[in-house]
């Protein structure tokens, strides 16, 4: 979800990460510097660089969200 709020609040980040003109290893290296500083575990870290990779930044919301979900209902969490 960090990674997430980051990326909505900061464009430039968001353009950076998802612009084809910016060399792969700089963007991975990009994400794992902001990654390691933030305490990210490393699959956050490998998950944003696929999105990256792939072009889908935008879909990080939807897809934090649905992790979200999904963690909710294996707890027994419910939301009121």
């Amino acid at each position: 979800a960090e990674a997430a709020g980051l990326v909505k609040e900061h464009r430039e980040l968001a353009l950076i990460l998802s612009s084809p003109s910016v060399d792969k290893q700089k963007r991975d290296g990009l994400i794992a510097q902001i990654g390691a500083k933030a305490g990210w575990p490393e699959v956050a870290i490998n998950t944003l660089k696929v999105l990256a990779d792939h072009r889908r930044m935008k879909a990080m919301a939807d897809l934090v969200k649905d992790l979200d979900a999904l963690v909710d209902d294996r707890l027994g969490r419910v939301s009121a």
